[in-house]
């Protein structure tokens, strides 16, 4: 996010994507006034642009040539704040074969840091309609000291809001694997991951045991 209004963003793509080039973009964005607008370099061509109740849109552009990056800038267009928000990009495939596949999280993220977001994200499920949805947390705030029952609770809450609107979406949540950050045991690791198995099991939900698969406690 940037209130700057002349903020740009770059993006040059590895030698990996060549292996499924695509013709089409979408921009996830968020904009919270009218201080400002985002544009493509040119060999962009809009085609639609979708705008969702929280402030959130999707920008859907194609290009005549295999897109191998783009360049997303701010175009000020009166004194205020920008108050922009790049969510993320989607290269749309050209059959429609196979898994698409979406990431939503940064490095520290929290299972809490979703929910308290969890208008957005909700809109965003909703729009994306997904099969499986996949929950991995717990190794970061098992750095803390937790307090179990809240902690719980509002997992419990959310994952039941996601049933009700989602029921034909598969949902598995991973517990967290073993860990050290600078030599640190985290001391919430156990109580962490009995609360996601116990969340699982409440909500009648998937769950992989990352940790057991990877060699429990002490595996590291």
């Amino acid at each position: 996010s940037t209130i700057a209004k002349d903020a740009s963003l770059s993006f040059q793509f590895t030698e990996n994507f060549k292996k499924n080039a695509s013709n089409g973009l979408k921009i996830w964005y968020g904009m919270k006034s009218d201080a400002s607008e985002f544009h493509l370099n040119n060999k962009f061509i809009e085609k639609e642009d979708l705008k969702f109740k929280s402030g959130w849109g999707i920008r859907t552009y194609s290009s005549k040539e295999d897109i191998s990056g783009f360049d997303l800038s701010l175009i000020a267009e009166n004194t205020a704040s920008s108050n922009f928000s790049f969510y993320g990009f989607e290269l749309l495939k050209q059959a429609p074969l196979g898994i698409n596949y979406h990431h939503c999280g940064v490095v520290g993220a929290q299972f809490t840091h979703l929910i308290n977001n969890a208008d957005l994200i909700l809109e965003q499920l909703e729009y994306l309609s997904p099969d499986i949805l996949v929950f991995s947390f717990g190794t970061n705030e098992a750095y803390g000291n937790i307090d179990t029952v809240k902690y719980f609770n509002s997992i419990n809450d959310f994952i039941s809001i996601l049933n009700k609107l989602f029921p034909s979406t598969a949902i598995i949540i991973t517990t967290a694997p073993d860990t050290r950050s600078q030599g640190k045991i985290p001391p919430s690791q156990v109580n962490i991951n009995n609360q996601l198995l116990k969340l699982a099991k409440n909500q009648d939900v998937s769950i992989f045991d990352l940790n057991k698969a990877m060699g429990g406690w002490g595996s590291l």
